[in-house]
């Protein structure tokens, strides 16, 4: 079963939360007792919820009141504007009041969606999981209060605005390949020194790739690139950056792991840490300590890392994977809890179908995103194939039918594989998910839902794999589904031996890591 309240923890963990109302869930699930077929039980049930429903309208009202009050403000002196729709407005708003506060205004916005969708995807599930408990249904009386609150009626309103401002600032026309500046060389080396050790790391390269059966290669996965895990950038390409990649799929790699970020205006970059502090070559500038999510595209170039180069686009790096052919393709990771990076990563991929088979797999800890992107592809690209089928060609209805199935077929190949990440450890929050190979029950309920499932699941490296009683567990689940092994770096084996053992014992599909030098 696919837990909403692990997304909900996660989601509040991970969005800036100050200015918009959360629905309590676990409080309404409280409030569903042992026996909530009572009188009363269902009587405290239905007035904290609808206490519950009057505050998040109320805070959805707010909020919303606040953004046209500014859009209308702002386009006030216009004489096009009086009496004019929200949409006329919005539209007047952007060429009036410029670039930057149109972001703004777009950033809020979405928080606004995005908390409205969570708020009422809680009270619904609140309802359902009641009526699943009770011999009497809550969903006549309940259901129908919540469909024609602000909450729910009022998203389609903001999910207007959000495509009218999105379309305005063309945020979603991600075109051209990128450039990617000059490496700067290191103030400790002269530059014949630099240029050796840059040539020994391609080499340790070349004889990783001639260390690796033909066999195996097409279940190895560079972690970020071919980079260096200490953060040596003057002597490896940086982690997650076009060099990295293009690095490893030019040696005969297939498969390169990445992390993904969402800028402001809603450029889809390559970052695994919430800022580029790390990574930046001047650590003190103010953009280097800022969120990603908090900076625009323009400010990102204007972000120089380490070895001089910026971070890329997820899409200059998917046409570079084009470019060097049909094996060269990436794993990508989205971090759990912000819906909005996995919706970009959905429309990027809708925009432009060429690129999908680019992508092997789309993973992340939030179960419930991982559901959602993979009924969102699927659907989107079904109904995209079948617009362009012409079905009343074919008298038959049978023959009709089959050739839908045959479109899904060929979508359902084009497809990424959709895939659970799993904790490091048993977490300490619940509702984090943690896999231990010695009970691997959980799998089935997490993964399959009755209108699709994920393909597979990425665990954590454990030494019990190695033994007979692990091996046999793994192998029983690589049958069913796609499984990926990740390590630790300084903790965990990397190394051919342990990845041969994993491939070929126990069937794995997928095997991180960082090409150490003594692979």
């Amino acid at each position: 079963m696919v837990k909403f309240g692990r997304h909900l923890q996660f989601y509040i963990d991970c969005e800036n939360l100050n200015s918009h109302y959360i629905v309590p869930y676990d409080t309404l699930r409280d409030k569903i007792t042992p026996h909530p077929q009572s009188e009363q039980s269902q009587e405290d049930f239905k007035a904290t919820w609808r206490e519950v429903l009057e505050e998040a309208s109320r805070d959805f009202s707010k909020s919303t009141h606040s953004c046209w009050q500014t859009v209308f403000e702002g386009v006030s002196p216009i004489p096009q504007a009086r009496g004019a729709s929200l949409e006329t407005a919005l539209r007047l708003y952007t060429p009036t009041v410029g670039t930057t506060a149109s972001q703004d205004l777009l950033v809020f916005l979405k928080g606004i969606h995005s908390a409205a969708e969570v708020n009422s995807e809680a009270l619904r599930k609140a309802v359902k999981k009641f009526d699943k408990q009770s011999n009497r249904s809550l969903s006549d009386i309940l259901l129908p209060e919540l469909y024609c609150s602000i909450v729910a009626v009022g998203q389609s309103s903001v999910k207007m605005a959000i495509d009218v401002i999105r379309d305005l600032l063309d945020c979603a026309d991600d075109t051209g390949v990128s450039k990617q500046y000059s490496h700067i060389q290191s103030d400790s080396w002269n530059e014949d020194e630099a240029l050796t050790r840059r040539a020994d790391e391609l080499q340790c390269l070349t004889n990783f790739t001639s260390r690796i059966s033909p066999e195996d290669m097409p279940y190895v996965v560079a972690h970020r690139g071919f980079h260096d895990p200490h953060g040596r950038s003057e002597i490896r390409p940086l982690e997650n950056s076009l060099a990295a990649f293009e690095a490893a799929w030019s040696s005969g790699i297939n498969l390169c792991e990445c992390d993904v970020a969402l800028t402001r205006d809603e450029k889809i970059v390559m970052a695994h840490d919430d800022d580029f502090f790390r990574l930046a070559l001047d650590p003190s500038s103010d953009h280097s300590k800022e969120k990603v999510q908090n900076l625009t595209y323009k400010e990102l170039i204007a972000l120089t890392l380490k070895n001089g180069v910026r971070t890329p686009l997820l899409l200059d790096v998917l046409r570079s994977a084009q470019a060097i052919g049909k094996n060269a393709q990436l794993v990508v990771e989205i971090k759990p809890g912000n819906k909005e990076v996995f919706r970009a990563v959905a429309r990027l991929l809708i925009q432009y179908p060429d690129l999908i088979t680019h992508v092997a797999v789309i993973m992340s800890y939030d179960l419930w995103a991982m559901h959602e992107i993979r009924s969102k592809l699927t659907l989107e690209m079904n109904t995209g194939r079948h617009s362009n089928i012409e079905l009343n060609t074919y008298p038959d209805q049978q023959n009709s039918n089959n050739i839908v199935e045959e479109e899904n077929q060929k979508v359902s190949s084009m497809l990424p594989s959709f895939i659970l990440l799993t904790a490091t450890d048993p977490p300490v929050d619940n509702y984090q998910l943690w896999l231990d190979i010695s009970d691997l029950s959980p799998v089935k309920g997490w993964l399959e839902k009755s209108d699709g499932s994920l393909d597979g699941i990425y665990m954590r490296y454990q030494p019990e794999m190695m033994e007979p009683e692990g091996r046999t567990a793994l192998k029983q689940l690589t049958k069913s589904y796609k499984v990926g092994i990740w390590g630790l770096l300084g903790k965990d084996p990397d190394n051919n031996e342990t990845m041969q053992y994993l491939i070929r014992e126990c069937g794995i599909s997928f095997f991180n890591t960082d090409i150490p030098k003594d692979f």
